[in-house]
């Protein structure tokens, strides 16, 4: 099984070094800094390293039904593990899914494990054939839902968005709204009291 204490100590200054330069770029980008306060009034290096920790453990999930001896295998994909987290574009999928909004890009996650390399310019180690990336992601997902929902600061703002995703699914179910047809609702009116 891998823990996720020994991965955290490797993936947590990757974390950091992604949060602040994700932060020091949109200062740059934006006159003000407030998107950039905004950012980093959300620890955002908290919440990120919480979202890694979900994946770490439906990832192991997934490699512990999907691959036959996982123990002899195992110190093999816990470098691998902390590899991919090492990686910045890894890490901003993964805190992509965590506006409520954006879905987690399983594929691409699973093409840079195809093409990342160890310190020694080695492949990672190839995943089981079983593997499952569009499941884990699912659960993934599923995870990071809880998570927000235990979050005080963050629960108002997955309701208000939950809100938003019904509200167009009604308007959508309704389809486009019909004017209202007063000459033909005034002939069928005569037609029914002529009778």
């Amino acid at each position: 099984m891998i823990e996720w204490a020994v991965i955290a100590t490797a993936v947590a200054p990757h974390v950091k070094k992604y949060v602040s330069e994700k932060a020091g770029k949109l200062a740059k980008d934006y006159a003000e800094t407030k998107a950039a306060e905004i950012y980093k009034s959300f620890k955002p290096d908290e919440r990120l390293l919480k979202a890694t920790e979900s994946f770490v453990t439906r990832f192991n999930k997934e490699l512990d039904s999907a691959a036959d001896l996982p123990t002899l295998t195992l110190p093999d994909y816990k470098q691998a593990l902390k590899t991919l987290l090492a990686d910045p574009e890894v890490l901003e999928a993964l805190e992509k899914p965590l506006d409520g909004e954006s879905e987690f890009d399983w594929d691409f996650v699973s093409r840079r494990w195809r093409s990342l390399r160890t310190k020694q310019g080695e492949p990672l180690i190839a995943l089981p054939e079983d593997f499952d990336w569009p499941r884990l992601a699912k659960r993934y997902r599923e995870s990071l839902e809880k998570q927000t929902l235990a979050d005080p600061a963050l629960r108002e703002v997955w309701k208000a968005l939950k809100l938003r995703k019904i509200e167009e699914n009604t308007a959508r179910m309704a389809g486009p709204a019909r004017p209202f047809d007063l000459d033909r609702y005034a002939e069928s009116v005569r037609e029914e009291i002529g009778r």
